[in-house]
């Protein structure tokens, strides 16, 4: 068996297990901060939800609102879109290795998902969206027409457009790893002439800067961001940045990995004397980690992951590029065996650093538990805790939304909420102001009346907010 034939049935194998652990790591993928936010919002409007332009978006939320539709349970619905993200994924590796016959771009979205993932398995991200359409747009680059009909190549040319589309709108830094890409594959072919890449390059280019235009100044988009003041001062003095540390202090842990592949690669075009690949991947890799070092804020550690997915993708190209290439040449058993064990080494290794990361997600799950029982153990619906009686080592700023998502599914006919005050006085100001028919969701967003969320699944009785004690 050819090593292309293995990595099929290797790639359908990993796939199976991220689809597999969306659905097992519903709640602690779902019943936390952006995702609790986003789960609540989409279940209470019944309607997808697109936040800064990004309307692929729509992609990622057909499963649950599909499951809504036909009045699945919430737990149902949760699960949809939990496995909503990996199934999408799984479409497109399905699409590059059968409709563009392209097992090497399978491997790429495989390594891509797998080799910079840790907690950020346990957060929905845009920018992964992205780089998953952003490899299946490179097997649509490599697909040969030349046999098709004129209006099969008219298909085919709108899908590309398309795809394109997607990949480049769903995040920024989707958007330049299609840059990466669209460079990578005139430097791959030598094809200094390639009109359609060259196009596509400066529809790139002209989306990220209607994107820049577009974020408002002081906005929730524009805050991850460094100021243009700022920027050029964070290039030539790195060592302040907290983005370029949290890269350097996790290079012999999650960063390792991809280092070595990188490494890996560089060391193969050495050997070959591919001198221009090695000089571009080389570059592209070490200028993207200073780049986003010097262009994003710092966060947590959570948020900080989906800055390096992107170093990751572009490994990713190079290393399955490698592997592809070194089956071909080296066409012995031994030779095929040694690069499926590289191959399934490297992305056991991505599953170990998820399951890892599930400790973490599965604690902050029992903290969430914790509340919800407490306040079962109570007369009423709505309830306050203070700051200091919650010291999680997480973010916690969508309790609220946690709370009424758990207490709906484990206990649909007392569903209650919790809602996190900084001080008692921070509450008493607050709660004078709204009436027993207002729910508190989060600062940025406060109130909602309970009549505006979805009876199908939160029956929230009116009540007045009570001091909830948890110890």
């Amino acid at each position: 068996m050819t090593f292309e034939k293995i990595i099929v049935y290797v790639g359908h194998t990993f796939m199976l297990v991220l689809v597999f652990f969306s659905v097992y790591f519903y709640q602690e993928r779902m019943l936390h901060t952006d995702n609790a936010y986003g789960v609540l919002t989409l279940i209470n409007t019944e309607n997808f939800i697109i936040p800064h332009y990004r309307y692929p978006l729509v992609l990622t939320q057909f499963l649950p609102l599909l499951a809504i539709k036909f009045g699945a349970s919430l737990k149902t619905v949760i699960i949809a879109y939990s496995a909503n993200f990996y199934i999408l994924y799984y479409v497109c590796f399905l699409a590059a290795m059968y409709a563009y016959q392209n097992t090497k771009v399978s491997l790429i979205i495989v390594f891509t998902l797998l080799v910079t993932t840790s907690e950020i398995f346990f957060l929905q991200t845009e920018v992964a969206h992205g780089l998953v359409f952003s490899s299946l747009f490179y097997a649509w680059l490599n697909y040969t027409t030349i046999a098709l009909s004129k209006f099969k190549k008219f298909v085919h040319q709108l899908t590309g457009v398309i795809i394109f589309l997607i990949s480049v709108l769903f995040h920024p830094l989707s958007a330049l790893f299609t840059v990466f890409i669209l460079v990578w594959i005139v430097v791959e072919k030598r094809n200094w002439s390639d009109v359609k890449s060259m196009v596509f390059l400066v529809l790139a280019f002209l989306v990220l800067f209607i994107k820049a235009k577009l974020t408002p100044i002081g906005s929730y988009e524009e805050s991850f961001y460094q100021t243009k003041e700022v920027l050029w001062n964070a290039l030539l003095d790195l060592n302040d940045s907290y983005v370029f540390k949290f890269f350097i202090l996790r290079l012999q842990g999650l960063y390792l990995l991809p280092t070595l592949m990188l490494l890996f690669t560089l060391g193969w075009y050495i050997y070959k004397m591919q001198w221009l690949k090695l000089l571009y991947l080389f570059l592209v890799s070490v200028g993207y980690v200073i780049l986003a070092s010097a262009m994003f804020k710092g966060d947590s550690e959570i948020m900080m992951e989906r800055i390096f997915l992107c170093y990751g993708a572009i490994v990713s190209i190079g290393f399955a590029n490698v592997l592809f290439d070194a089956s071909l040449i080296y066409q012995q058993k031994k030779a095929h065996l040694f690069l499926t064990f590289l191959t399934a080494g490297c992305l056991v290794a991505g599953i170990v650093k998820i399951l890892e990361a599930s400790v973490k997600y599965n604690y902050r799950l029992s903290l969430v538990k914790q509340q919800a029982e407490a306040a079962q153990m109570q007369a009423g619906s709505k309830f306050y805790v203070l700051n200091k009686d919650v010291s999680y080592p997480f973010a916690m700023w969508a309790n609220a939304c946690e709370q009424i998502l758990y207490s709906a599914i484990h206990h649909p006919n007392k569903v209650k909420t919790v809602y996190i005050f900084k001080d008692e006085t921070d509450a008493q100001k607050t709660l004078s102001e709204i009436n027993p028919n207002m729910f508190l969701m989060a600062s940025f967003y406060l109130t909602v009346y309970d009549n505006q969320l979805n009876a199908k699944y939160f029956s929230l009785a009116p009540d007045n907010y009570k001091y909830l004690k948890l110890n």
